[in-house]
């Protein structure tokens, strides 16, 4: 069982978004945390900030492990979280 935090820059980024939006990106994130392996993980190359992506509609979570915590570091629209 993994537990998750938010760094600031990501928390504001979820507050910025609609309610329904926000509800999903909070379950999918419950649903990984009680996973024992993370099968939603994609490892990032050539990015600076952050090991893996979470895919969630056209959001996307950039994030890293370190033992059973998951740190959120990134939150956005597909189009802009890259850049």
């Amino acid at each position: 069982m993994y537990s998750y935090e938010f760094k600031t820059k990501a928390l504001r980024q979820l507050k910025k978004l609609d309610k329904s939006t926000q509800r999903k990106i909070l379950e999918r994130l419950d649903l990984i945390s009680k996973e024992e392996i993370l099968f939603s993980n994609k490892r990032l190359t050539k990015f600076k900030l952050g090991s893996f992506r979470l895919r969630i509609g056209d959001y996307r979570l950039i994030y890293d492990i370190d033992g059973k915590m998951i740190t959120i570091l990134l939150l956005g629209h597909r189009k802009e979280v890259y850049k």
